[in-house]
């Protein structure tokens, strides 16, 4: 057989290989514990957390390179809609018209935060909520308290968890919204022992990794792949737990 044949056969096999590999850039915002950022050794912020942990290896895993870029939770839906970016996580309580990754990432179920000495257990019974001020981070979906009779607060700018952590600490709200209260007491940050969270158990939401329409049109090869990996990894984790 001729050597530069196989050679230049084994190139371009490689070649193509690496051609096909894409570096799919997914947005991201604050959702601790899931998303956390922390400084890198460039000064850049660097996403860090259980999904984004999950996320890089379904992405590596289906063939493709990933870079995380960190977004505001304001205006990440709308850099996802403009096609700033491939994908988005997280996305909970998905439009109709959003193509997202079947499998959902992680379950949450929202609730409220008060000053221990003024926790309200049963969040079924709105009218413990009569004349309190409630808090919630701007863009965040709040079905719970939509037609509830408390006064609800929108909170914007940067670091608003904290904000707010500050807000109910000085008086100046009642409580606040998490969308995923247990993630609270994962942390050890002083501030978050100074709050009793209740839950509202009726509205669980799936977590989803959501797609820019390009990219699901134009790369729905890599969608289809990192939906299958995803599947195969939360199976996995499920198998893990049971043995």
């Amino acid at each position: 057989m001729n050597v530069k044949y196989v050679i230049l056969s084994l190139c371009i096999g490689v070649c193509s290989q690496q051609a096909i590999a894409s570096s799919i850039t997914i947005g991201v915002y604050s959702y601790q514990p899931e998303v956390r950022f922390v400084k890198g050794d460039n000064g850049k912020q660097v996403a860090q957390g259980q999904s984004v942990d999950l996320l890089r290896k379904v992405v590596l895993a289906s063939g493709n390179e990933v870079n995380f870029v960190k977004l505001p939770l304001t205006r990440a839906l709308k850099a996802l809609e403009n096609n700033k970016v491939d994908m988005l996580f997280p996305v909970i309580d998905p439009p109709a018209s959003l193509k997202i990754v079947s499998q959902p990432v992680v379950k949450s179920v929202p609730g409220l935060c008060f000053k221990p000495e003024k926790f309200v257990a049963i969040l079924s019974a709105e009218q413990q909520l009569k004349g309190m001020t409630i808090a919630y981070e701007a863009g965040t979906s709040i079905s719970p308290l939509k037609e509830g009779p408390a006064r609800l607060r929108e909170v914007y700018g940067s670091d608003v968890r904290a904000r707010m952590f500050s807000m109910l600490e000085k008086g100046r709200v009642n409580a606040f919204y998490h969308p995923n209260p247990r993630t609270i007491y994962q942390q050890s940050l002083p501030t978050y022992q100074k709050i009793a969270c209740s839950y509202y158990y009726g509205y669980t939401s799936n977590i989803y990794l959501g797609a820019s329409n390009r990219f699901f049109e134009e790369q729905n090869d890599e969608f289809n792949e990192i939906q299958q990996q995803l599947k195969r990894e939360i199976q996995a984790m499920k198998n893990t737990k049971k043995s």
